[in-house]
């Protein structure tokens, strides 16, 4: 749509009045593939459109201010003979309610059967009458007549809320999150569809940050993690359903937004109103990876054994503080965490960025976050077998940093040891002398 001046290919249409879309004359070739004209609605007398009647409610009636988005185009260019002007009609008005005004948008908008009066295609100075239905709607919360009502949240996994604002969920166990409020008489499953999705925050540690739809014009969520059509989200079986239960597929540390969007597509009697209604809810979450729940989950056949954080109750030398952060199992003694290995590393092209970071050799020891207790991270080195262990630093082989990703799309902040070599064989990075012969290791600790 809008091509300057000049007939692009596949144009079929020419605008010569108003406006299509935000296209303008000055720019006035549009391709179209289809055109229904207006049928009993005259275009360009906005001062004609009223709203005459209303329920009783305090909205003003007879109501006007309405704003004359029509125009006329030229359609079919391409077809010989064919060429023939269409006007269609489209009357705008808009009233805006800020959030400390839902008193007065409850006051004013009520559900019933709305008036309008349109000037008459063919004879504008007569009145036409068409009239729309507003049905119910599901609100967000409150407390109306002493009763709470609307939508509401009822349980999140325990509903454990962390200093910081998010609601905390479960790295380790499937997450149940339960709502009330949507009813046969707010809710309609004939029309009315609803989804479950946990949204990006623009900005990940503050929860009341806007979401974040799409990343370089990819549109992303949390959950479900995939590309999935324009919006990532899960369409519930029925619109009445109260609860959904995200499986623990999340990193820990983790932060979104749960959003529930309940959409409707209401075509009213006579095929002229329809209700397009949306309503959205949310609540902020954050993934943990609580020591507690790796207990109850690892422990569950054995309950004898020592289940202090800082026993070995498998005697294989690591205790339970290490087994649970580096991912191997406090009960059976065959069960170590792995050791990181240096290697040449040639890293994956990211599919949404399309960029490549250089090869290298050495390794990554990722750190897990949004863990209770807080814990921390040191990188040990053996020059002599594994008999006697050092803190691992950089020096004139290794460069050892730790590095603090900011978060993009649905990838949440992550902070990573990184082990380079300093050590280039012919311009390829290599192991560097000497050091084939180094272990390496991981030790936790509790946080300070």
């Amino acid at each position: 749509p809008g091509s300057p001046g000049l007939c692009v290919l596949g144009t079929t249409g020419l605008v010569t009045a108003g406006s299509i879309e935000g296209v303008q004359p000055s720019f006035p070739y549009v391709i179209v593939t289809s055109i229904t004209p207006a049928r009993f609605v005259a275009a360009q007398y906005p001062r004609s459109v009223q709203l005459i009647a209303a329920p009783p409610s305090a909205l003003p009636r007879p109501s006007s201010g309405f704003t004359d988005n029509s125009f006329s185009i030229f359609y079919d260019l391409t077809t010989p003979g064919a060429i023939a002007p269409y006007t269609i009609t489209n009357y705008f008005k808009r009233i805006k309610y800020t959030e400390k005004q839902r008193d007065k948008f409850q006051s004013e908008v009520v559900p019933g059967a709305y008036y309008y009066a349109f000037p008459r295609l063919g004879d504008p100075e007569r009145s036409l009458s068409i009239s729309s239905v507003i049905y119910p709607m599901l609100e967000g919360s409150q407390e109306r007549n002493n009763t709470v009502q609307g939508f509401r949240f009822t349980d999140v996994n325990g509903t454990k809320w962390n200093k910081n604002g998010f609601v905390e969920l479960s790295y380790l166990l499937p997450n149940s999150i339960n709502w009330t409020g949507a009813i046969p008489s707010t809710v309609f499953a004939a029309v009315d569809t609803m989804y479950f999705s946990i949204k990006v925050l623009r900005n990940p540690r503050d929860p009341k940050s806007d979401v974040l739809p799409s990343y370089a014009g990819v549109p992303i969520s949390v959950f479900p993690p995939f590309l999935n059509g324009s919006d990532p989200r899960v369409k519930l079986v029925t619109p009445y359903v109260n609860s959904f239960i995200t499986p623990p597929i999340l990193d820990s540390g983790t932060s979104g937004v749960v959003q529930i969007d309940l959409l409707r597509n209401l075509s009213l009697p006579g095929g002229v109103a329809y209700d397009f209604s949306s309503r959205t809810f949310q609540i902020p979450v954050i993934v943990v990876d609580r020591y507690s729940e790796y207990v109850d989950i690892t422990f569950v056949d054995a309950p004898s054994k020592g289940r202090d954080i800082l026993a070995d109750p498998d005697n294989d030398g690591y205790n339970n503080l290490n087994e649970w952060i580096l991912g191997s199992n406090a009960t059976v003694s065959s069960s170590i965490p792995i050791a990181p290995v240096p290697d040449l590393v040639i890293p994956n092209i990211d599919p949404i960025t399309l960029t490549q970071d250089f090869p290298y050799f050495g390794f990554d020891v990722k750190k897990k976050l949004g863990t209770v207790p807080d814990v921390g991270y040191i990188l040990q080195r053996s020059k002599d077998g594994g008999q006697t262990w050092a803190t691992f630093t950089s020096d004139a082989d290794w460069s050892v940093t730790t590095v603090r990703d900011a978060p993009i799309a649905n990838v949440p902040a992550k902070v990573t040891i990184e082990v380079r070599s300093l050590y280039f064989d012919n311009f390829i990075p290599s192991q560097p002398p000497g050091t084939a012969n180094d272990l390496y290791r991981v030790k936790i600790v509790l946080a300070k």
